[in-house]
């Protein structure tokens, strides 16, 4: 319970009240800061685009997961299952919470940690790709670091709403997606920023090319 303090005057002012209308003041100028640096980001001109795709060189990941062994590429119905069996449901977080709802996002995951990447030419592929996405990007001058974060499994049916991706780490400003080669239909994944969008499909090339 808070203190209570009486004035010369013989006023009381209660200490939570006054905390209170302090943090809402702070809270409010915070706001209107912000409001302040987006509308100036907003006008801030880059050579860089938002989003980049592009194609890997067909090498095998060497992708091993614990619980199931290394698994094969093309990704086969029976291993995906086994996948599945050894995954869980995939969440998407909102604000300071992570939250499990299927009418959101409805696949399955698996953290860094249960699985690895053992190809040494593949990781070197990966490094390669992730310098011209920089470039691309507009980033110049700079060393971009990239770690694995989940392995996602979308089943039929399986979808992930239109979401805002939260940093996962200090600093991180992109999301990194690798497909891996599997026979699938759908699936797109679009990508919009300031009015603009952008589709990416891999099902044309699912078999083959990562």
């Amino acid at each position: 319970m808070g203190q209570a303090r009486q004035g010369r005057d013989g006023t009381l002012a209660h200490r939570d009240d006054v905390n209170g209308e302090t943090l809402k003041r702070s809270i409010h100028h915070w706001g209107l800061c912000m409001k302040e640096l987006i509308a100036l980001l907003d006008q801030v001109q880059t050579s860089g685009a938002f989003a980049v795709g592009g194609t890997l060189p067909s090498i095998l990941p060497g992708l091993h997961v614990h619980g199931v062994g290394p698994i094969g590429l093309p990704l086969t119905e029976h291993q995906a299952q086994a996948l599945i069996h050894v995954s869980e449901r995939a969440p998407y977080g909102r604000g300071e919470e992570t939250i499990v709802d299927p009418e959101v996002r409805r696949g399955w995951q698996l953290s860094a940690e249960d699985f690895a990447l053992g190809n040494p030419q593949w990781n070197e592929a990966l490094r390669a790709a992730v310098d011209q996405i920089g470039k691309e990007l507009g980033l110049s001058d700079c060393q971009i670091a990239f770690e694995p974060y989940k392995l996602l499994v979308y089943e039929a049916g399986s979808f992930f709403a239109s979401h805002r991706d939260t940093e996962k780490i200090p600093n991180m400003f992109a999301t990194f997606v690798v497909h891996l080669p599997s026979a699938h239909e759908g699936g797109a994944l679009i990508i919009r920023h300031a009015g603009q969008s952008q589709r990416y499909s891999f099902a044309d090339s699912s078999l083959f090319a990562p």
